[in-house]
C-alpha cells in the first residue's frame, strides 16, 4: 500500500499538488518549492481531502500511479475532491 510522506518535511523542500485543478488557484501536478501560495493553503484548510493529494516530490511517481488505478484509495479521494470542488465552483466560490 502506498504511504505518501505528506506529513514530513520533504527532502528536496518541494511539494506537488496532485489534486484537481482549481481555476485561479492551482493546476493539477504543480510543484511548489518552499511555502505554497496563501490561496492554496486556504483551500487545503477548507477541503481537507486535498491534503491527501499534496505530497513530496519523492512520492509523486507512486501517487500518480495510484491515481491512475481505478478503485485505489487515492483515485477515490481525487474523485470525491473533484465532485466537492465542482459543487463549490457552481455555487460561486467559497
Amino acid at each position: 500500500m502506498l504511504k505518501a510522506k505528506r506529513n514530513r518535511k520533504p527532502k528536496t523542500g518541494a511539494t506537488v499538488y496532485c489534486g484537481p485543478s482549481v481555476k485561479g488557484i492551482v493546476k493539477r501536478d504543480t510543484v511548489f518549492s518552499g511555502e505554497m501560495p496563501r490561496a492554496l493553503s486556504e483551500l487545503l484548510e477548507r477541503e481537507p481531502l486535498l491534503k491527501e493529494l499534496t505530497v513530496d516530490v519523492e512520492s509523486f511517481a507512486a501517487v500518480k500511479k495510484s491515481l491512475s488505478e481505478k478503485g485505489s484509495r487515492l483515485s477515490i479521494i481525487f474523485a470525491q475532491a473533484e465532485k466537492r470542488l465542482s459543487k463549490t465552483e457552481s455555487k460561486g466560490g467559497k
